[in-house]
């Protein structure tokens, strides 16, 4: 009879234990996911202004830069550079560009900037920051004009070569249709043509 009540006392302590073990990962797992949801929505801004950023219909024949005030720009050449320095201003083969009256230094801007190089071509573009990227044909790249906030964020369709400026306080992110890549300073490649299975 004590053996049974002992038995039972287990089971009811067994029972409990295992029922306070799920609600704690259940607790942990809620948390996990508010948290990873918070991080999305606070990075909203930056995926919205990107995904705002038009498409082309289809590629042009020659390098294409289309400013945020969808002032389109082509450029002649193999091989064109687009420079920008560490107040955003623009250079297109060593010529600077007349900036756009709205334009100020320091002023956050609100939309992106896209570079689209054609079949046959290829690109040099220098960010603000001082990453460096080797643009292949049929790409595309989304960029702002300079990097203000805690980090910096650009999108890519096609295939680059990137050198990123170190910043340890300011990650830099890659966003493609299919993955995310986060570094803080390095070189490496990224190839995410639309029709890649990988």
């Amino acid at each position: 009879n004590d053996k049974g009540k002992l038995v039972n006392k287990k089971e009811k302590n067994n029972k409990q234990l295992w029922i306070t073990v799920s609600a704690a990962a259940s607790i942990t797992l809620f948390c996990i996911i508010g948290w990873n949801y918070y991080n999305d929505f606070s990075s909203n801004d930056n995926i919205m202004a990107i995904e705002e950023v038009a498409k082309p219909t289809r590629f042009p024949t020659e390098v294409q830069l289309i400013r945020s005030d969808n002032n389109e720009m082509t450029i002649q050449g193999e091989e064109p550079v687009i420079q920008y320095d560490e107040k955003g201003t623009l250079s297109i083969n060593s010529e600077k560009v007349a900036s756009k009256e709205n334009d100020k230094p320091g002023k956050k801007p609100s939309k992106f900037n896209q570079l689209i190089v054609p079949p046959c071509k290829r690109s040099f573009l220098a960010l603000s920051d001082g990453t460096n990227i080797w643009v292949s044909a049929n790409s595309r790249v989304v960029y702002p004009e300079s990097f203000v906030d805690d980090k910096r964020e650009i999108f890519v369709e096609g295939e680059v070569y990137l050198e990123v400026s170190p910043d340890k306080k300011r990650p830099f992110i890659v966003k493609t249709n299919q993955l995310d890549v986060n570094v803080l300073g390095t070189s490496f490649n990224v190839s995410a043509y639309e029709g890649d299975s990988n």
